[in-house]
């Protein structure tokens, strides 16, 4: 565990999120945000392809273009 801790204060932490809904899409952007490189993935194409191109799968939740370039 405290090679995780280290990784997470050396800004050298990765997050890998599967789904991109309701429950995995706001934490996935607001880590990103906080400068965790984070990768996120849905198993429906169209979600990908909504987030690609800026747009939320989750009506309420419209992540901006920074959120999506931090969100690889």
């Amino acid at each position: 565990m405290s090679d995780l801790k280290d990784k997470i204060e050396s800004g050298n932490a990765r997050l890998a999120v599967i789904g991109m809904g309701y429950v995995g899409l706001p934490p996935a952007v607001e880590l990103a945000r906080c400068g965790v490189a984070t990768t996120g993935t849905d198993a429906t194409a169209e979600k990908d392809s909504q987030i690609n191109a800026v747009r939320s799968s989750i009506g309420e939740y419209q992540p901006g273009s920074a959120s999506r370039r931090a969100l690889v």
